[in-house]
């Protein structure tokens, strides 16, 4: 198998060729599926979200597992904490008692742990109250506000109490600087705190595009393992979606039959990745002139499996590149 690399499977006059294949199959409506056997395409549609669903049917990784590796795949995520209101706020007093920012953290021994600015407001808020909640999207790239696309996010509640035994704290702030290493010169300007988790509702898994919320227990959490394409997750997935965006476009078409118009891989592990992808409205959804005329589009959620489980950064290369190659020999054939 060829390694995932750099540029693309048919360079020069080649890539005309195949977007315009692409194109014509649309137009003409000769696009069919080609799910193998035992593994067949399923489809669902939230009406309520407008987002579908599509994809081959495989294995997938628990929501435990999947929110530990999202969790372990990132190093920043938006931290809320609660603003208390005194008697002398008067009108100063914020309309929505709550203040957020992002936030770099670190998973150190199973903990969340994150570094704070002790001139932050959060500073402030936690010595009044250290209820907080800590916001997490997948990886997407930089021209996407992930608040606007329906990619899965993991919301943790619980609170945020500050670390002081000597020995944690000093191996607390050697692992930050590894991760975060632009912070060593200014390790005294920061606190840093431990996320404790309380109830078994602290965990929250949403996935917009199923129109659903999976609770996950403290428990479940610290038991669930960390999927193995988790901690290099930015580097692969970054690579995949600045150098093949025309093959992750081929295989939407082949797996879901849409053509899209913005296209990105958002999630990987070892059974499969879930790609976002544009398409237009289904006409069962157009209700204005802007989706009549097909200028109004809608997100995809396309899972696609693996053609065998990987463990690496290197399988996983291996593995989209046989699923992208297959999916683009297909479409060739089917109008030679």
């Amino acid at each position: 198998m060829q390694a995932l690399v750099a540029g693309s499977a048919c360079g020069g006059k080649g890539n005309t060729v195949v977007m315009a294949l692409v194109r014509s199959l649309t137009a003409l409506g000769r696009v069919r599926r080609y799910a193998p056997q035992g593994a067949p395409l399923v489809q669902g549609r939230s009406m309520a979200s407008g987002v579908d669903v599509l994809g081959r049917e495989g294995q997938q990784i628990s929501d435990a597992e999947m929110s530990k590796s999202l969790l372990n795949s990132r190093i920043s995520g938006t931290l809320t904490t609660y603003v208390e209101r005194t008697c002398g706020d008067g009108d100063k007093a914020p309309e929505v008692p709550l203040y957020g920012s992002q936030t770099t953290y670190i998973c150190h021994n199973d903990e969340v742990v994150m570094g704070v600015r002790n001139d932050s407001r959060h500073v402030v808020n936690l010595a009044a109250n250290s209820i907080c909640s800590f916001l997490l999207f997948p990886i997407t790239p930089v021209q996407y506000n992930p608040v606007e696309v329906p990619v899965p996010r993991v919301n943790i509640t619980g609170r945020l109490v500050e670390v002081h035994d000597k020995g944690k704290l000093n191996a607390a702030k050697e692992t930050y600087c590894k991760i975060h290493p632009g912070i060593r010169p200014y390790l005294d300007e920061y606190g840093f705190y431990k996320l404790e988790l309380q109830d078994s509702t602290d965990i929250a898994l949403q996935k917009p595009a199923q129109g659903s919320v999976q609770y996950v227990t403290k428990s479940e959490l610290l038991l669930a393992t960390i999927d193995p394409l988790a901690l290099p997750q930015r580097k692969m997935l970054e690579g995949l979606n600045r150098d093949y965006v025309r093959e992750l476009k081929g295989l939407c078409l082949y797996y879901a039959e849409i053509l899209p118009h913005d296209v990105f891989v958002y999630f990987a592990d070892r059974y499969g990745m879930n790609i976002m992808a544009t398409s237009t409205l289904p006409e069962e959804l157009k209700v204005d002139k802007k989706e009549a005329d097909g200028t109004k589009l809608m997100w995809n959620d396309v899972r696609m499996p693996f053609p065998f489980e990987v463990h690496s950064e290197r399988e996983f290369k291996a593995a989209a590149r046989e699923a992208m190659d297959d999916a683009m020999d297909k479409l060739k054939k089917s109008v030679s």
